[in-house]
């Protein structure tokens, strides 16, 4: 009660890419000094080994994110790690 922080549930729509499970955001009262924290659902992203790979991208790439970033910058690098994970997917399909 009381608190300004924004939850978004963030869902990719984009025709060229697959279904994946959302990913949750907090935005803080604070923003934009504090960052967006963002969540994934783990069970649904242990579901397979392609939302597995999405994970970990993802979870590098927001490491290498500068210490203040906005929620754009979030879900790019969200999208990011689902192009990464699509495109290795296909070079193992290829092999």
């Amino acid at each position: 009660m009381g608190s300004k922080t924004i939850h978004l549930i963030c869902k990719l729509d984009d025709k060229d890419l697959p279904c994946v499970p959302p990913i949750a955001i907090r935005v803080p009262d604070s923003y934009p000094e504090k960052p967006p924290q963002c969540s994934t659902d783990a069970l649904e992203y242990s579901a397979s080994v392609f939302f597995q790979d999405i994970q970990k991208k993802f979870d590098s790439n927001v490491d290498k994110l500068p210490q203040s970033f906005s929620v754009t910058t979030l879900l790019n690098s969200w999208e990011l790690s689902v192009r990464q994970a699509v495109s290795l997917a296909l070079d193992t399909i290829s092999i």
